[in-house]
């Protein structure tokens, strides 16, 4: 792969994340907490928010699981269906790097 394809696709990588993060945060968290459906499913399971978010992030790992697996079997999946899957679980380590930078901005002191 050529450098400027590289930088292409991971500027549109980057972009899907972030409209990923922008668009569903109305239906996921419409609030003023962002990691409201994180830190509910905390209460409810008893699990620190971060182990949460990993469980459903785990959904969309085994996706890509299938997904290289399929290429294995020489089915390239198309634009549209690797921008979601992929897509998807890098706006999951996003979150949960956001996660990480609240408890920390969260431990400093001011």
């Amino acid at each position: 792969m050529k450098p400027e394809d590289f930088k292409n696709a991971i500027d549109n990588y980057l972009h899907i994340i972030e409209e990923n993060l922008l668009n569903k945060t109305a239906e996921y968290a419409p609030g003023a907490d962002r990691l409201a459906n994180f830190n509910k499913g905390s209460n409810i399971t008893g699990e620190i928010r971060e182990k949460v978010l990993f469980g459903f992030a785990l959904k969309h790992l085994v996706s890509v699981i299938d997904m290289i697996q399929d290429i294995e079997k020489g089915e390239i999946p198309t634009q549209k269906l690797a921008s979601e899957k992929i897509g998807d679980l890098g706006t999951y380590i996003a979150i949960l790097y956001a996660c990480i930078q609240d408890r920390l901005n969260k431990t400093r002191p001011f």
